[in-house]
């Protein structure tokens, strides 16, 4: 008997029944199957119901938000999807100078049976934009989005669900833009003091529309603030505050964000609107940094663990005996990058590039990963992960294959190039890594015999050696694969916050400022080829591969197939799984399965 299964058995799961069921409540969608638990092994922590909020969200924020917050688009692979069950956005003018875009909500409801409605756009709108700061001193400390360039409080229709949004310059985010993270009934309730929600909603409007700075002030604070999860108990201030519009509610927080064993149990929405909806009715999230497989099948139904030479074996009987076993990954990519801001011995083009073409990335990649070389295929971009829209694309113009194709013997083009012997390259990695000091290990090898004395400059804190402009010439590393222009810029762009290789390039510079200003996926998806090109050009970066982790799944359990990326590659696939043996769930007639804008 699974120990989250028997917390979750007796008194819990006959309320949890009870609420979606025979007590009076709405009843569970037809796919869940009753009394259905899936006992999930979690990263977390919770920290934030509320999203859209600035300061940095943990992977467990962002699990719980995929799976209790419904949005007008989401990116899979590197591509954008709508979500027409939640509604419709369109850009209604543009031109260089702005851009109009509605947004028009289909008839999502929070899991209290109300409405989303114009209310809740205002307000995302409102705290996205900082269009209000100016007039009224008040600070929404939300997420940066394209909603910057919008100063114009939206023109709305509150009984049609619907606002237009103008913006001062064309973005690239406009359909994503707007993040109803929060329910404005709730945010009017509990700022501004006000019982009826209706009359709530009405509030919140007219403090927008109305510049009301008081009103404001407190809307503010409790976006900001209120949404918090705090203290040893893990509880928010009320349960209004865990509302949902996504395909699961959130039916308790045990345990604070500092705490490990923090757990939270979701339960199925039954006023959840989307087409697609879940097969389990409760999932328990338990916070456990162990990543132990024997756990499996035992304490959880499912988890996710780093593939290491330890856990090799346990894995492989696993997969041999039909558990679930997949790969996926976070969005990370290990990376060797070259320091060229001066101060290196790679600076020089021209050395630079006798070196990187002196090694193997395949082999160092196949040396690090050891048992587990298959979970790591190699990636030939920074910009795009494999299988990402745009990959295949940025692989043949991009000219990676060609600018680090070897043109003889590595030996013999060092000796051209004049470099002499046995010069010393300085390189900086995570030694607390396996990987990351396998494949110094496989670096040094390689290139020791073509001439190069690779120095072992590892580190327990390899970000703080570069911080302080800290001796290294190359470095293996992790980067993350960018979603927006901004993350881009502040690795790849001039003066870039966290630009480690310090490159520069004025030709970059305006491509990313032109991404960031471009509507359209197709010409966006280009551009950041482009963006990739310059980066190749330079001789800066050499990717090696996606740094996997591994799913898995009880036997239990059917379709636990996860996703790539940093955004809830796992647990954002969740309202697909299904006990095994359970029907497979068909699409509600009229809906469209692949969603896919492209």
């Amino acid at each position: 008997m699974r120990a989250v299964r028997r917390a979750m058995s007796g008194a819990a799961a006959i309320a949890a029944a009870c609420a979606l069921a025979a007590c009076g409540g709405v009843a569970a969608p037809g796919t869940v199957v009753a009394g259905s638990v899936a006992a999930v092994a979690w990263e977390g922590p919770l920290t934030t119901l509320n999203p859209a909020v600035a300061a940095e969200r943990t992977a467990g924020d962002l699990d719980v938000a995929a799976l209790t917050r419904a949005r007008f688009a989401t990116v899979e692979s590197g591509a954008l999807v709508a979500n027409e069950d939640f509604g419709q956005v369109t850009i209604e003018e543009e031109s260089a100078g702005g851009l109009v875009v509605s947004y028009d909500l289909a008839e999502p409801v929070w899991s209290d049976g109300i409405a989303l409605d114009a209310a809740d756009l205002m307000l995302a709108w409102a705290a996205g934009s900082g269009g209000l700061r100016a007039a009224t001193d008040v600070e929404f400390a939300a997420a940066d989005t394209g909603l910057a360039l919008s100063e114009e409080v939206p023109a709305y229709d509150e009984f049609a669900r619907r606002i237009e949004v103008t913006y001062t310059e064309p973005v690239i985010d406009w359909q994503t833009a707007i993040d109803v993270a929060v329910p404005a009934h709730v945010v009017g309730q509990r700022a501004l003091g006000i019982d009826d929600p209706m009359a709530a909603k009405t509030a919140v409007i007219e403090a927008i529309t109305g510049r009301d700075a008081a009103a404001l002030e407190q809307i503010a604070q409790l976006w900001n603030e209120g949404f918090a999860v705090t203290g040893k108990g893990g509880l928010v201030a009320a349960d209004e505050l865990t509302l949902s519009s996504g395909p699961y509610a959130i039916d308790g927080i045990q345990g604070g964000p500092d705490e490990e064993g923090q757990k939270v149990t979701l339960v199925a929405n039954p006023r959840y609107t989307g087409t697609r909806t879940p097969a389990y009715e409760t999932l328990v999230l338990q916070r456990d940094a162990a990543e132990d497989p024997a756990d499996l099948g035992d304490a959880y139904d499912v988890m996710t663990v780093r593939p290491t030479g330890e856990n090799f074996d346990a894995i492989r009987t696993l997969e041999r005996t039909d558990h679930g076993v997949s790969i996926t990954d976070r969005g990370e990519l290990w990376t060797l990058l070259a320091r060229v801001d001066g101060v290196s011995k790679l600076s020089d083009p021209a050395v630079r590039a006798v070196f990187l073409r002196a090694f193997d990335r395949t082999d160092v990649t196949s040396a690090a990963a050891g048992a587990w070389e298959d979970a790591y295929p190699a990636a030939s971009a920074v910009l795009f992960a494999p299988g990402d829209e745009g990959y295949d694309i940025a692989q043949e113009d991009a000219g990676f294959a060609d600018a680090f194709r070897r043109t003889g013997d590595p030996a013999e083009e060092r000796i051209a190039a004049g470099i002499p012997e046995n010069s010393a390259v300085c390189v900086l990695y995570d030694s607390t890594s396996a990987f990351a000091t396998a494949a110094f290990e496989a670096l040094r090898a390689q290139v020791a015999e073509a001439g190069w004395a690779a120095a072992d400059c590892g580190n327990p804190d390899p970000a703080s050696v570069v911080e302080v402009g800290g001796e290294w010439d190359v470095q293996i590393t992790r980067l993350a694969i960018p979603a927006t222009p901004a993350e881009i810029d502040a690795v790849w762009g001039t003066g870039g916050a966290l630009n480690a290789t310090g490159a520069t390039s004025d030709a970059r510079d305006a491509l990313i400022d032109e991404l960031a200003h471009t509507t359209d996926p197709y010409a966006a998806r280009d551009t950041r080829v482009a963006i990739e090109k310059t980066i190749v050009d330079q001789m800066v970066a050499v990717p090696l591969a996606m740094d996997p982790i591994v799913a898995l799944a009880d036997t239990s359990l059917e379709a636990v197939l996860p996703r790539g990326g940093r955004v809830a590659p796992v647990i954002g696939t969740a309202v697909d799984w299904r006990p095994a043996g359970a029907p497979e769930p068909q699409p509600t007639e009229g809906s469209d399965e692949d969603g896919s804008l492209f």
